[in-house]
């Protein structure tokens, strides 16, 4: 599906330059994964090797969260760690060390910047795979960013990287779809005949949030009268 271009977003994130980590939290529904894919796009026209990783479950093991980050950095770059994922399967967490630093010493070395999105970190509540993250961003060398999408903030070293100024964060308020934003959902893209007043209405309503402009549009798609509804609308509307 057509989406809408992230562009004000994106600019933030450009003017981040390399920095190592991007973390954009917010609530369900507000489009932190798809800002992330956007991102994504921007770096791969850019010359930037990205590896997706998106977090389930499983991951929330140390030694299923570094196998996983591996082959997401090999899908994208099979020269790299081409050792690592067995030395995990011998030797599990003892391995951990190893294989984070060998990783960041391959990228480091191949001088190609490599861009690792983790989605959904927000799954990841165990202390070893937490520490493994900071030990990724606190070594990770001038060639590798993270891009983190997150329900929260939780287990992040965004306090110590901010004032490293080493810390791109989009928040949930950032996220919120403006004016603008808002009309191309709903009239470009979701093809709905509403004045401006009509989105301005909708924008306020919905506080911005995606999810909720898209439910909007879908009650108001074979409506007669948008207006009326619209002027009904409320946070309890069902």
């Amino acid at each position: 599906r057509a989406l809408v271009a992230r562009t004000r977003l994106i600019e933030l994130l450009r003017a981040g330059g390399r920095r190592p980590l991007i973390v954009i939290h917010g609530p369900a529904g507000f489009g932190k994964t798809t800002l992330a894919a956007q991102w994504r796009q921007v770096l791969v026209e850019e010359g930037v090797t990205v590896a997706w990783f998106t977090i389930d479950g499983d991951d929330n093991n140390v030694v299923w969260f570094l196998a996983h980050l591996l082959d997401a950095v090999r899908s994208v770059q099979p020269t790299l760690a081409q050792e690592l994922r067995q030395a995990l399967e011998e030797r599990g967490a003892e391995a951990q060390r190893y294989v984070l630093t060998s990783l960041i010493n391959e990228i480091d070395q191949s001088g190609t910047p490599i861009c690792i999105v983790i989605d959904d970190w927000h799954r990841i509540t165990d202390a070893p795979t937490i520490e493994a993250l900071a030990y990724l961003l606190d070594n990770g060398g001038h060639h590798l960013q993270v891009v983190v999408t997150s329900r929260t903030r939780a287990g992040l070293p965004m306090g110590r990287m901010r004032v490293r100024d080493k810390l791109v964060e989009i928040d949930g308020a950032a996220l919120r779809f403006d004016m603008s934003e808002s009309r191309a959902f709903l009239i470009d893209l979701g093809g709905l005949a509403l004045d401006d007043t009509d989105v301005a209405t909708l924008e306020q309503t919905t506080d911005g949030w995606v999810a909720a402009l898209q439910l909007a549009s879908l009650s108001l798609r074979d409506c007669d009268d948008p207006a009326v509804v619209i002027s009904r609308m409320s946070g309890r509307h069902h």
